[in-house]
């Protein structure tokens, strides 16, 4: 932990310091993995999964391979993660946090935890995966280089991407319907949680009379 950056391992204490802790989830804490997931999916605007995939995973590599780690306040579940351990390395694969508490730092602890975790099984590395963002400090995904860089990893840039458009008329409806598609999802999502939130507020008024 010396290595990290002086900010880092602030945060980790701090999470510690006021009562974050971390357990080693099981198959009945997939809907609250899953609910944390795409919690971080709309704060992030990126999509999530399908609960199936990831259950998959977990079927398929526990144990030994991965593991459900769930960062909790006062036992209730504020971030989650799933790092798989491959090779010499463990990768980390997915993460979110709630909404709620992310004052507390919950992320970092998780990121040691796993980190920990790949001590324990004696690899060579711990694998954040990719960044993106970070030659602009401008971009919206800066913050993520950041957080990672934090924990004094070696930045490795491989090849960059490529992209080929062998038909500007296809690729133009496939960027049209993508973009569509998205705008659905989120709309979707916004609907499902307006339901969620009415249906749990008329229960309260009926459970009131």
């Amino acid at each position: 932990m010396q290595s990290f950056h002086e900010k880092t391992r602030y945060n980790i204490r701090l999470a510690i310091k006021r009562g974050v802790t971390v357990r080693e989830g099981t198959k009945d804490d997939f809907a609250i993995f899953y609910n944390i997931m795409k919690e971080t999916g709309k704060r992030d605007h990126f999509f999530i999964r399908n609960l199936s995939y990831f259950e998959k995973i977990y079927n398929i590599m526990y144990p030994g391979y991965t593991k459900l780690l769930m960062a909790e306040y006062e036992n209730t579940p504020i971030a989650v993660a799933m790092p798989i351990l491959y090779g010499n390395k463990v990768w980390y694969l997915y993460g979110g946090s709630s909404n709620q508490y992310r004052n507390l730092m919950p992320n970092y602890l998780l990121q040691w935890e796993m980190m920990k975790w790949a001590l324990q099984e004696h690899c060579d590395f711990y694998d954040f995966r990719g960044v993106s963002g970070f030659k602009d400090e401008t971009s919206q995904e800066y913050g993520i280089y950041r957080f990672k860089k934090g924990f004094n990893g070696d930045f490795i840039e491989f090849i960059d991407e490529l992209e080929m458009v062998f038909s500007p008329v296809i690729n133009t409806i496939w960027n049209i319907t993508f973009r569509f598609y998205k705008m659905l999802y989120h709309i979707k999502e916004n609907i499902m949680e307006g339901k969620k939130n009415f249906g749990a507020k008329k229960h309260k008024e009926k459970l009131s009379l």
